[in-house]
């Protein structure tokens, strides 16, 4: 292991870095065969969009909006190819040690532990101990995770169904490709001591086996994939508030009258088109979109970006730009006023 300093550099370079394998201990056997990582399979199998775009947005989480929207095609793409880092043999999910080395560094400075813990070296117990555990669950996916809960031998739709539920976690919400645990912490007679949590490895290995089953087998999980994703987005249209719905049509450049505004907000939920009509209005003024709240405080500007924020994310990518743009400057706005 690469005796790397452990500091917030270090977790900025994992959340941005576009070159995860200066991280890679080449005298350290592989668990999984380049063949069968994430990243060759998206390369190099013919992986259906929609899978690839559910896989990819894990990915998106770890950076802000509009810095991804700054990315070329290019820079996304060496994101993609670059979503694990390798160390004692075992991939780690990039967001998942960025969360484990978050938590490390906040523990660190909450217990002032100076002289501990201010190397990867320092961590190898733990990238040992988690390896084993990683080992053990990528190679008994099927045997633990799959074939227990089969009716019928060697049926790849069942066991497809199967599988498509595990990354789900039986959930409607969220499609899991890291678990995103931080790490745990005991005392005992003073000594801070990471404690090594099987399960945390042993659930990568599965989630892992299973993302490149579904990479291998795409056609056969794209049904699944695209009635998952059609079912959320009634569940995020159905949601939506009055003005995240303004908001929508405004930078979507659609028109919001009294005449139309009854049948288009039923479509949402929502019975009341004149509330939509007014909020329409109200956001199609620049200054009310870009401008600082009256009275303002940290609070309602905060909320005013969240806003913003969470109508970018449901905004088709032609009209984005605007309002990452606009909540750009609300945000130079809050640090300037140091809200």
């Amino acid at each position: 292991m690469k005796d790397i300093l452990i500091n917030n550099d270090l977790l900025e370079e994992i959340r941005i870095s576009r070159n995860t394998r200066k991280w890679e201990y080449a005298k350290v056997d592989r668990i999984v065969d380049i063949g069968y990582t994430h990243e060759y399979l998206l390369a190099n199998r013919r992986v259906d969009d929609v899978i690839k775009e559910s896989y990819i947005k894990s990915i998106k989480e770890i950076y802000r909006v509009e810095e991804w929207e700054r990315f070329t095609d290019v820079e996304k793409n060496d994101i993609t190819k670059n979503c694990s880092l390798l160390i004692e043999g075992a991939l780690h999910n990039r967001i998942n040690l960025w969360v484990k080395i978050g938590t490390l560094l906040e523990y660190k400075e909450e217990q002032n532990l100076n002289n501990k813990y201010n190397y990867f070296l320092d961590l190898k117990p733990y990238f040992k101990s988690y390896a084993n555990s990683f080992a053990s669950g990528y190679n008994t996916f099927l045997d633990v995770v799959v074939k227990p809960y089969s009716l019928f031998e060697n049926n790849k739709e069942e066991a497809s169904l199967i599988i498509f539920k595990f990354i789900t976690n039986a959930q409607s919400k969220k499609l899991f490709v890291s678990s995103y645990k931080g790490l745990k912490f005991s005392c005992k007679n003073g000594e801070h001591e990471i404690e090594c949590d099987i399960s945390d490895g042993l659930n990568e290995g599965f989630l892992y086996k299973a993302w490149a089953i579904i990479f291998i087998e795409s056609e056969l999980f794209l049904p699944l994939f695209q009635n998952y994703l059609n079912d959320n987005k009634r569940d995020i249209k159905d949601n939506l508030k009055i003005n995240q719905i303004a908001l929508k049509y405004f930078y979507e450049k659609r028109v919001v009258t009294r005449e139309n505004c009854n049948s288009e907000i039923v479509k949402f939920g929502h019975t009341s088109g004149e509330k939509l009509y007014q909020k329409f209005t109200y956001y199609s003024s620049r200054a009310n979109r870009k401008g600082i709240p009256s009275n303002c405080t940290a609070k309602k500007l905060q909320n005013k970006i969240k806003l913003i924020e969470s109508v970018i994310r449901i905004l088709p990518d032609d009209c984005k730009k605007q309002a990452i743009d606009e909540v750009g400057i609300l945000k130079i706005i809050a640090e300037e006023k140091n809200y």
